[in-house]
């Protein structure tokens, strides 16, 4: 998801915000393929996302209606590009051409303050059990640091265990060039791309409704076809 811009609100009703200081000029709507979303981050109406339909002015106009009208105190994020939780499907005769399974309301959208403020345990929790992971990978096979390469990975913990919140860069297939999940870091954050995906070049692909909401990535949904070495009873090797 791309962070857009943010403000504070100076008033709302159920279906808009408005911000006195703004002069929208429609780039932000549900046409095309970048849908827009606007979060409430501070203030009245805190953690409420709504789907954009048009901008115009110094009006958002919304798809949803608020469930808390926000106010001069309400803290805004507009951004483009959003993702649900849940199976996708085509379906020309739904508003945005697609069919949502279970999670179809629930947007897969947040601002770091309040992820952190919900998962911070979480992330050192996972970080722990990485380094130890590292560690035992250096014992066993001569490793060093300067072996690894360090991607930045969000988790957050479910009944299930621990999961990445978005897709796992680390979870990819190698066909020979390396096919990478799209982190979704920012958009198209200028540092990101140009620098980290230089490092970690390959095909970057958009896998989130194919497999990363089932709770994987591309290399979970792929297989390979390669030759077996000649061995005879390899298991035993």
């Amino acid at each position: 998801m791309q962070a857009e811009e943010c403000g504070v609100a100076t008033g709302g009703d159920s279906n808009h915000l408005y911000d006195s200081t703004k002069s929208w000029n429609g780039q932000y709507d549900s046409s095309g393929s970048l849908y827009s979303c606007v979060m409430i981050v501070d203030g009245p109406g805190a953690g409420e996302i709504r789907r954009i339909s048009s901008s115009q002015g110094q009006t958002i106009t919304l798809a949803e209606s608020w469930s808390t009208t926000p106010t001069t105190r309400s803290r805004y994020v507009i951004a483009k590009g959003w993702k649900t939780w849940g199976w996708r499907w085509h379906d020309p005769g739904t508003d945005d051409g697609y069919y949502y399974g279970q999670g179809q309301a629930a947007y897969a959208c947040t601002v770091v303050k309040r992820f952190l403020e919900q998962y911070r345990a979480e992330q050192t929790t996972c970080q722990s059990k990485i380094d130890l992971t590292c560690t035992l990978l250096c014992t066993k096979l001569g490793l060093d640091d300067g072996d690894f390469l360090r991607v930045p990975v969000l988790y957050r913990c479910t009944v299930d265990g621990e999961e990445s919140w978005l897709p796992n860069m680390v979870n990819l297939l190698n066909v020979g060039g390396l096919i990478i999940p799209e982190p979704f870091i920012s958009g198209t954050d200028t540092e990101f791309n140009e620098k980290f995906k230089k490092v970690l070049s390959g095909t970057y692909i958009d896998d989130w409704y194919f497999y990363h909401t089932g709770r994987g990535e591309v290399h979970c949904g792929t297989n390979v076809k390669r030759d077996p070495a000649n061995l005879a009873s390899w298991w035993n090797n």
